[in-house]
């Protein structure tokens, strides 16, 4: 599950990470996936967040992606979503 994905639930496409290789707190074994919303196995709820914007609740169940879902490399998307995350709190 992924919550309070800010605006989730307009998204065409969602950026995921998901641990592909390795252990939880590796920094190798992330990798970012472009996935469809509509995809077979995912949910989407909308929630209200006390500041009047909009976020969603992400449920996966056995979403498949392939190859070409991968953004970046495979193992490698830790710098790509540290580089995310870094301009966000700087914002």
């Amino acid at each position: 599950d992924k919550a309070f994905v800010v605006d989730g639930h307009t998204a065409d496409l969602l950026i995921v990470a998901a641990r592909s290789a390795g252990s939880a707190g590796d920094r190798n074994g992330l990798t970012l996936f472009l996935v469809d919303p509509k995809a077979k196995g995912l949910a989407v709820e909308r929630t209200a967040m006390v500041d009047s914007h909009n976020a969603a609740r992400i449920v996966f169940d056995n979403v498949e992606v392939n190859a070409d879902s991968v953004l970046g490399e495979v193992d490698q998307g830790f710098g790509l979503l540290e580089g995310v995350l870094n301009i966000g709190r700087g914002a």
